[in-house]
Order: structure tokens, then sequence, then C-alpha cells
């Protein structure tokens, strides 16, 4: 898979330096992946909640940080669109516009 978003992923990571080495580990992991379906993206992350508009949310350490990013299956790219606690997650608004172009 290609990634977009990247940026994020360092501000969190410059935020939560303790996760760089998760974040840097699933990079590697998504770069070697192509999932053309939610079930294999499900296949390789059990805990990968899949949402509405393509998008999914991955646990980071057990759940302390999530991860969301959108999934374009036909081209093969992954956006990421958010990084954070779950705290901050769970008090973001229900509808977070999609800048990824996707």
């Amino acid at each position: 898979m290609k990634v977009s978003g990247r940026c994020v992923l360092d501000a969190f990571c410059s935020d939560h330096p303790h996760a760089k080495h998760w974040i840097e580990q699933w990079l590697s992991e998504l770069e070697e992946m192509s999932w053309t379906s939610p079930n294999e993206l499900r296949a390789k992350y059990r805990t990968v909640l899949i949402r509405p508009g393509n998008r999914a949310l991955f646990e980071v350490l057990s759940g302390e940080y999530w991860l969301e990013v959108t999934v374009a299956y036909k081209s093969g790219t992954v956006c990421v669109r958010w990084a954070g606690t779950r705290s901050d997650y769970e008090r973001r608004p229900a509808s977070v516009p999609d800048v990824s172009g996707m």
C-alpha cells in the first residue's frame, strides 16, 4: 500500500515518542500489504474497526492511542487522517471532514 498523510504521523510521534516504534513497524508492514477489501485488512489486523467511507480505526499500543485512516482499495493507497489518544478521539465531532482527496 502507498501511504499519504505521514505528516500526521510525524506530529503524533513528536507528541507521543513512546509510540514511534509501533508507528514505524505499522508503516513497514503496511508498505508490504496490498488490500483489496476491508476483509483483507481485518484478516491482518483483527482489532481494526471498519468505519463507513472506507475508513479504518487502528488501536495503537493496546488502545492507548488510535489511528484513523482512509483506504482506497482500488488504488492501493492509505491516507492517514488522524492519530491521538482515545479520549481525544471520543471528543471529536461525529463527522470530521475528509481532506485526503480520496
